[in-house]
């Protein structure tokens, strides 16, 4: 009996651990908040997080953009898989405690990539509601007393070829996300990262699910971020 329960035990400890290293948890190590560096907080849901990415804690696009700006810049992941932008939501990004340290970073920068979960059939309500909460999200980082730059994106594009089951992402709810995204950044003078679009053909740059970015897809959106913090304001 003792051998099954230390099997089960080997067994559990594996998955938790392959769940971890592909980013199928929500765990993060945040660094202690470093003087002298621009500080960048990436906030988003499991495509910032590293989801489905081997080594997400190296791959996910945060860590990539972090090679690629420098040891001039600090950034930090804050990602949260299934998060969304809807206030109303259970899962809703600005419930969390993520959220939160996101802001006590005290970020130079903020980079928010939210919208491809409320697209989902079961998280939708209607174009209204989600520019609403995305507009009230933005406000969360730009009322901030210190005045960071803020980013915001458009999800990428899904590759699920015709699969609509309910917890699938449904490609014109995606649409729209996207559209509101980008009326949201001029209503409010915000820089925009167009993802959406940068993915069109890009099917081969994401993982089985076709939801996710695979390694070359990450650092495509890394590569995109990184050009628009150094050639935006």
């Amino acid at each position: 009996m003792i051998f099954i329960l230390i099997a089960v035990y080997c067994i559990l400890a594996g998955l938790g651990i392959f769940g971890i290293f592909f980013g199928f948890t929500d765990i993060h190590f945040h660094r202690r908040r470093k003087e002298g560096c621009i500080r960048v907080a990436c906030v988003g849901d499991s495509v910032t997080n590293g989801c489905w990415l081997p080594n997400c804690f190296t791959k996910s696009y945060p860590s990539v953009l972090q090679r690629l700006l420098g040891p001039g810049y600090q950034v930090e992941n804050y990602g949260l898989n299934d998060r969304t932008v809807a206030k109303s939501d259970d899962v809703s990004y600005m419930r969390e405690p993520e959220n939160v340290r996101s802001r006590l970073l005290k970020p130079d920068i903020v980079v928010i990539l939210l919208g491809s979960n409320d697209s989902r059939t079961k998280n939708w309500t209607d174009r209204e509601t989600f520019h609403k909460a995305y507009g009230l999200l933005a406000d969360r980082y730009l009322n901030l007393p210190y005045k960071p730059r803020v980013l915001i994106c458009t999800p990428p594009r899904e590759y699920q070829y015709g699969r609509r089951e309910r917890f699938k992402i449904i490609p014109e709810n995606l649409e729209i996300v996207a559209e509101e995204i980008r009326k949201t950044a001029a209503e409010k003078n915000l820089e925009l990262v167009e993802l959406y679009d940068r993915f069109e053909g890009l099917n081969k740059y994401f993982a089985v699910d076709g939801i996710h970015p695979d390694k070359r897809g990450a650092v495509l959106i890394a590569e995109t971020v990184a050009g628009q913090i150094a050639g935006g304001k």
